[in-house]
């Protein structure tokens, strides 16, 4: 069972089974149907938080096979005062935090003309209908951003990757790069396809692609024409 996308569809059918509700007038019902939703909010932010661990846990199993680093993990706090460690600020799950900063991105592309509507998740559709998947993550490691969405959802895909010392950047990956990359890049147990974002000595921000260079995101950044 994929418990992500059943809780998913849970939240969806009680957000229109409340919407139903209301037009109906059933204050009764859309009291019960409210209760249901905050019981399946609080079960997906559990699962959020279970899975983060472990991928933070398997992120950093690699980075030690690949790079030979030794330092275990930490509590970090960097300027803006959030755990640097991966964590969200201090009340809020990590899911609630990063759909705020997705809708932020959607809020800044709608008013330069370029319309988002959600799908499911991370994942949203423009006019034309092409899927794009936008996960987003905090600097869990120093210069080190680790993304996933789930595979075959998405044409096209524009990671946030927010760094402790600074604004969210946006990096817009086109159909064509995703075609390329798809089937070079890991996958969790889950289907999800993984994003491994460094960003090095002189600010350059890159993909790390299993058995293959890195490929430079920097041309990447803010570019927002294919989604028109």
């Amino acid at each position: 069972m994929d418990l992500a996308r059943t809780l998913d569809d849970l939240r969806a059918g009680a957000l229109t089974a409340i919407a139903d509700k209301a037009r109906r007038g059933d204050a009764s019902a859309i009291a019960q149907l409210s209760a249901r939703l905050q019981r399946i909010e609080r079960a997906r932010d559990r699962y959020d938080d279970v899975v983060r661990e472990v991928e933070a846990l398997v992120a950093q199993s690699d980075s030690h096979s690949t790079e030979m680093e030794r330092e275990e993990p930490r509590l970090r706090v960097g300027p803006n005062g959030r755990d640097t460690s991966g964590q969200s600020p201090s009340g809020q799950s990590p899911r609630r935090y990063a759909e705020e900063r997705r809708r932020e991105l959607i809020g800044r592309l709608g008013a330069e003309g370029i319309e988002l509507r959600e799908l499911r998740g991370p994942i949203y559709r423009t006019p034309a209908r092409t899927r794009v998947g936008i996960p987003f993550a905090t600097e869990r490691q120093p210069n080190r951003w680790f993304l996933g969405l789930p595979d075959g959802q998405f044409e096209q895909a524009i990671l946030l990757c927010e760094p402790n010392d600074g604004d969210v950047l946006a990096f817009s990956l086109d159909e064509g790069f995703c075609a390329q990359y798809r089937e070079l890049l890991s996958r969790d147990a889950r289907g999800q396809l993984k994003f491994n974002v460094s960003r090095r000595g002189q600010g350059q921000f890159v993909l790390n692609v299993p058995h293959h260079e890195p490929v430079d995101l920097d041309p990447m950044r803010e570019r927002f024409e294919d989604l028109r």
